[in-house]
């Protein structure tokens, strides 16, 4: 990480300036610029003049991908962004935005489900925040099928902005036909969303299911 922040700071920097300014033999920063390379974080491009014998020199600049491992402030915007639009719209701004992106996640989502049953529906839909998201998983409770989430990779925005969550409730309900709650919450301290969809009983006939904002303690 000191090589690839190194390389960030510059925009581009070759071994040499890099073994030089971070105090590193020549040969550990080439070792470990090939590890970056590999990992698709670094990437050559023609350097500076020539080496010692005479070969062009090369400098590394870091990717998009390794770009992506230095800090962002993308839940800090989307919180604002969320703020924004509730002032100058209010609460029905709020449901009218939540209510199109549902429209795009079931229309994304619809042609990998068809002829499937709920069961392997929700199956499917573990992948529904990251694919195969590890911390997603199915159980049958009750007559019931129930979707156990144990990481939110939008927490921060949903503890400022617990509505968001109503955009995973209603693309679920419309998805599967039955309606959805949720039992555990995030934002009321239980670790876990816990969304318990109940087989039995038939989907209401509505277009967004907005949750109360329910903000946490």
């Amino acid at each position: 990480m000191r090589i690839l922040r190194f390389v960030k700071a510059r925009g581009a920097g070759t071994i040499g300036e890099a073994a030089k300014r971070l105090r590193i033999t020549h040969e550990g920063v080439r070792k470990q610029m090939a590890v970056l390379e590999a990992s698709g974080w670094v990437a050559r491009e023609p350097g500076p003049g020539t080496g010692r014998r005479g070969r062009p020199m090369e400098a590394y600049r870091v990717t998009s991908a390794g770009d992506r491992l230095f800090p962002k402030a993308y839940d800090r915007l989307a919180a604002d962004l969320i703020a924004g639009v509730a002032a100058a719209g209010g609460p029905a701004m709020i449901q009218k935005l939540l209510a199109s992106l549902a429209d795009m996640q079931v229309m994304a989502w619809e042609p990998l489900l068809a002829g499937l049953s709920p069961e392997a529906r929700l199956d499917r839909l573990k992948g529904l925040y990251l694919k195969d998201d590890p911390f997603m998983s199915v159980e049958k409770r009750d007559g019931d099928l129930i979707l156990i989430e144990r990481n939110c990779p939008f927490l921060n925005v949903a503890l400022e902005h617990p509505a968001l969550c109503s955009l995973s409730v209603s693309t679920l309900e419309r998805l599967l036909g039955h309606p959805v709650i949720r039992e555990e919450k995030f934002q009321s301290g239980h670790g876990r969303c816990v969304f318990r969809i109940r087989l039995g009983k038939k989907l209401p006939d509505r277009q967004f299911h907005m949750e109360a904002e329910n903000r946490a303690a």
